[in-house]
């Protein structure tokens, strides 16, 4: 089984994948047909830490064939944003996803919105505050989407950790892991409209738990303790 985290590995890899969402990027919403028809527009998503912003930014990317670069403002410089540009010119059109949006200066920004105006770069810009307030006007107004993600549903979760448990390729699918429909729904609650929060949970039930003739047996002990502990530090 890869290191890599279960949430980071459970990612969604296209937007058919993308479970929850679906006034933002459902098979009904304009979103989704643009980017099923290879136009892919700059936008801004903007809500709370853990609600998939950076996930959706991942899926639209293995949804096209445009080459896709990821900066977060608080730590990229200038040059950083001019070997994107130059990546641009060289490849005709790449996808920026810009984390943090709200930190980016204005010699970053002076670097980069050129570029977003005349298409090269599409900026898909990610931020926990209002762009209304907090995203210059230079941007907001280059980004054809202005979309706000709300937390996951307990459904939405409980269909993620299901997934999990069944991904043979991804998720915990080999380690043949026993656990209650009401075990699932409690790691589902515990997450609280949080897909990362409610996948590390559940990477953390599975390493707690004991196995028996090759069956990882889960307890309600360790679900209730481990649920507990996220509910308290907001593992």
């Amino acid at each position: 089984m890869s290191n890599e985290p279960l949430a980071y590995r459970m990612r969604p890899r296209n937007i058919d994948e993308i479970v929850g969402h679906d006034s933002i990027v459902g098979p009904t919403t304009n979103l989704y047909t643009m980017i099923k028809k290879g136009h892919t527009p700059s936008m801004l998503l903007y809500g709370p830490p853990g609600i998939g912003k950076t996930s959706l930014a991942f899926a639209i990317s293995g949804s096209v064939d445009t080459p896709f670069f990821a900066l977060n403002a608080t730590r990229a410089g200038k040059k950083d944003v001019e070997d994107i540009v130059r990546e641009a010119h060289f490849s005709g059109q790449v996808i920026l996803f810009l984390d943090e949006i709200h930190r980016f200066n204005k010699l970053q920004q002076d670097t980069l919105l050129p570029h977003v105006e005349n298409g090269s770069i599409i900026l898909i810009g990610a931020t926990t505050e209002n762009p209304y307030h907090d995203v210059n006007p230079a941007i907001r107004s280059r980004c054809g989407e202005i979309k706000q993600l709300k937390r996951l549903t307990t459904a939405d979760l409980e269909k993620l950790v299901r997934q999990a448990l069944l991904d043979e390729e991804r998720g915990l699918g080999k380690m043949n892991i026993n656990m209650t429909d009401e075990q699932i729904i409690k790691v589902a609650n515990a997450g609280n409209g949080d897909a990362r929060k409610a996948l590390n949970l559940l990477e953390s039930i599975y390493y707690s738990a004991d196995e028996v003739d090759h069956t990882t047996i889960v307890s309600d002990k360790i679900v209730d303790s481990l649920a507990e502990k996220i509910g308290v530090f907001g593992a």
